[in-house]
């Protein structure tokens, strides 16, 4: 878990965290050595993952195998798609520098089919422009009902669910309980 004493809003804030999120993945990956990871992002943890991929993140040495965010504000506060933030249209600018092989789930909560609380559903959604059709796989989830306030949804029992079926359940073999990295066939 990577997190930041200066959590403000912001474009420019988001470009600063993701340089400093850069810093710290250097770290881990030469203190642990891994080769392939999942990624979890709420918030603006979204956006910073967002800007890290398009930026940073360099995959020939290392595969980001599944991502998962939680009311990814894509176009801030706006309600209206078309009114496109700087951040967004930048963002889709670069999307080509995802990694294709991404398979990404994102998810809006919602009270009243608007937004939750804080972040317009449309400014989820509007994560498609720039995923969908550059990555292998890419899934808008809607959560409503009990705890689907932008800050509950991480404690919602349909989120943790959703999160253990796809980031953490499907790369765990239950027999075995060994690792299988794309979560397809059992470990031998």
């Amino acid at each position: 878990m990577v997190g930041f004493i200066n959590n403000n809003d912001g474009y420019n804030n988001i470009k600063k965290q993701a340089k400093w999120f850069n810093i710290a993945f250097d770290q881990l990956k030469t203190r642990y050595r891994f080769n392939s990871f999942d990624a979890f992002g709420h918030s603006n943890g979204g956006l910073i993952w967002t800007y890290f991929l398009e930026h940073y993140f360099d995959d020939s040495s290392i595969d980001i195998d599944s991502m998962l965010t939680v009311g990814t504000p894509y176009n801030f506060e706006e309600k209206n798609s078309s009114n496109r933030t700087q951040m967004l249209n930048d963002f889709i600018k670069d999307k080509d520098k995802l990694p294709s092989s991404l398979t990404y789930y994102s998810i809006a909560g919602t009270q009243l089919y608007t937004d939750d609380g804080i972040v317009p559903i449309s400014s989820v959604d509007s994560g498609k422009y720039i995923y969908e059709g550059n990555i292998e796989r890419y899934t808008l989830i809607t959560l409503t009902g009990s705890k689907a306030q932008h800050s509950d949804m991480i404690t919602n029992n349909q989120f943790i669910s959703i999160f253990h079926q796809y980031i953490i359940g499907n790369k765990i073999n239950n027999r075995t309980g060994m690792i299988n990295k794309k979560g397809t066939e059992p470990v031998k």
